[in-house]
């Protein structure tokens, strides 16, 4: 009997992945407040800001020995095993995989004195008594657990365990036993074999739960604005500044009171030729279920339908693509009332109450781009479709905005149906009482008021005596005005809304407007003018 010596057979090798180093931010803002005494009585003012930490994920692994077995095999083989404590510790409550490769590629015991090889086993929960003679595998259990079967090491990094969200106690490392069995017969010379494995941790990454973990506009879904909570300070909620992939442009985002995250920035995408013809506008990116070109059903660029027939009746319908981006300028002062027109493309040098840009991604009264009603819809606003004696304008599917986003939905009060008789009110409707300006409002205090003689009057708000302005936070409106004829005119502000007009408005569509004086959460608008859009979270 051939007699085999003493076999080391293993040296471990622990490597640390991590994610990031624990970083610590204080955003502190230390309020000024102004004191003096008069005779009337002391005189006082305060201020508050809110403080983020950030701490990043950091996961650490250890290993405790190598591990050697020593056989003296016999003709039918020899089992044994041993095993090497890891130990891993995170910060992360999303958790952390294991992974485990084999340092050599070919995940086989060698020997610097024979050619002779112990190679891995194949397959997965393998039995002792199912190896081949020669052979070798691993298998990962708690500490203190004895392994019933192993498993073929891997030549490339492998998951070998994943250690999911919600199971990660802080201030807890979680032991394993990694344990390397392996059954050597006769046929094998004797000598020492050797090989090395790695084994890693690597922190999950951290799911998005909130409106603070998301860093892209696409990122949101509406589980994400759900788990924001909503601020009992109205007036300062919870906001977060998103990119958006498709150019990298920075926008604020806010969980208003109505239960919704609003975009309270206007929109500033631009639909340029190139991106047309390249397909940029996809559903990857953008709030559409087909890439947006110039082979799709509306392509965007400048057309004009002839005149369409509805029971002899000619319709001139318009499915003109327009946008215009009038360049990088700020509303010196939002809260001012003017009738100034702008020539679009032109120089706004000059122009009361306008600015240059001072390169602060901060500033929430930018202008944005203005489109046309179908090109704030994607090309989905354009339908149109005679029932019965009536012109039916569809509503829009989709819209320009990030994947993720929409356009809010038009207020759908007050609109009779075939038989003239007036549809149910928004507050009547639970399922339609989210996502319009109408309701957004609702939530703050505004009264909205309508004519009720007039069944297809919108209604308007006054906002004087509610303490929150359409120009001011949390909504920050910007009174941008509409373009038309190619020239911007009326400081009023106006915003696309997903519905159109469904009576004999076939070249209009339901904006919202913030005057002087008035919001008009449900208005009407040319679709061949353009005007700004603010998406809200799907």
């Amino acid at each position: 009997m051939q007699i085999l010596k003493k076999n080391q057979l293993f040296h471990l090798v622990g490597s640390v992945t991590t994610l990031a180093l624990v970083t610590l931010l204080v955003a502190l803002l230390l309020p000024v407040v102004g004191m003096g005494a008069n005779a009337e009585g002391e005189v006082s003012d305060r201020a508050s800001t809110r403080i983020n930490i950030s701490s990043s994920p950091v996961v650490s692994i250890a290993l405790d020995k190598s591990v050697s077995l020593e056989f003296t095999p016999k003709t039918s083989g020899e089992f044994q095993q041993s095993s090497a404590k890891l130990t891993v510790s995170t910060n992360n409550t999303d958790g952390y995989r294991i992974l485990l490769s084999s340092s050599n590629n070919n995940a086989a015991l060698t020997s610097t004195s024979q050619t002779a090889k112990i190679n891995s086993i194949v397959g997965m929960n393998v039995l002792p008594a199912a190896f081949t003679d020669n052979s070798w595998g691993y298998s990962l259990v708690n500490a203190s657990t004895t392994p019933t079967s192993y498993n073929a090491v891997p030549t490339t990094d492998t998951e070998i365990l994943n250690v999911e969200t919600g199971k990660v106690i802080e201030g807890h490392a979680d032991t394993y036993d990694l344990n390397f069995g392996a059954r050597v017969s006769t046929s094998l010379p004797a000598g020492n074999y050797s090989g090395e494995v790695v084994v890693s941790a690597v922190a999950n990454p951290i799911k998005l739960h909130s409106l603070m973990d998301v860093t892209y506009m696409q990122d949101m879904t509406s589980s994400i604005c759900a788990n924001t909570p909503i601020l009992e300070d109205k007036k300062n909620p919870v906001s977060k500044q998103l990119v958006d992939t498709r150019d990298g442009k920075k926008y604020w985002v806010s969980k208003l009171a109505d239960g919704n995250c609003w975009m309270v920035q206007n929109l500033a995408y631009d639909i340029t030729e190139e991106r047309i013809n390249s397909g940029a506008i996809n559903p990857t990116n953008t709030d559409v279920t087909e890439t947006w070109g110039k082979d799709s059903q509306y392509p965007p660029m400048a057309t004009k339908t002839g005149a369409l027939n509805f029971d002899g009746v000619d319709k001139n319908v318009y499915t003109q693509t327009y946008s215009w981006n009038l360049g990088e300028y700020v509303i010196v002062d939002p809260t001012v009332h003017s009738w100034d027109s702008i020539k679009a493309g032109g120089t706004l040098d000059g122009v009361k109450n306008v600015a240059k840009y001072n390169g602060s991604q901060d500033q929430h009264n930018l202008f944005g781009n203005y489109y046309q009603w179908n090109a704030a819809t994607a090309g989905s606003g354009a339908a149109v479709t005679a029932d019965e004696d009536n012109l039916k304008v569809d509503n829009a599917m989709h819209s320009i905005c990030p994947k993720g986003w929409q356009l809010p939905l038009a207020e759908p009060a007050r609109i009779k149906d075939a038989t003239g008789a007036i549809l149910p009110s928004r507050d009547q409707v639970p399922t339609l009482k989210n996502k319009s300006y109408a309701y957004l409002f609702s939530k703050y205090g505004f009264t909205y008021e309508r004519d009720e003689s007039d069944w297809t009057g919108p209604g308007s708000i006054n906002p004087s005596s509610q303490g929150y302005y359409s120009f001011s936070a949390p909504f920050h409106f910007v009174r941008t005005g509409d373009v038309g004829n190619e020239s911007l005119s009326s400081m009023n502000g106006w915003s696309w809304t997903l519905s159109s007009s469904t009576t004999s408005h076939y070249n209009q569509a339901y904006r919202f407007s913030a005057g002087s004086d008035r919001i008009y959460p449900l208005s009407t608008g040319s679709r061949t003018t353009a005007s700004s859009v603010r998406c809200v979270a799907r």
